[in-house]
């Protein structure tokens, strides 16, 4: 997780992202590393909100942010 590091009505919050190499994509990894990051930021470290940030054209990773409950905000693309 990481700071916003851009002007946006959004933040400051905090950025949960993941990076795959091909061969290990479409195997949930990046779903289930996600989920554990999720739980750790609201259940231990207490935060308010966790953003997630691609571009629309993104459709993985818009995949992964729908799997684990996200909602897109047109107005943020």
């Amino acid at each position: 997780m990481v700071y916003t590091p851009f002007e946006a009505h959004f933040a400051p919050r905090v950025e949960i992202g993941w990076r795959l190499g091909p061969e290990f994509w479409g195997q949930g990894l990046a779903t289930e590393g996600a989920r554990a990051v999720l739980r750790f930021g609201f259940d231990e470290l207490k935060l308010p909100e966790i953003v997630a940030l691609t571009v629309p054209a993104n459709l993985r990773s818009r995949r992964v942010m729908e799997k684990l409950g996200m909602t897109c905000n047109p107005a943020d693309d």
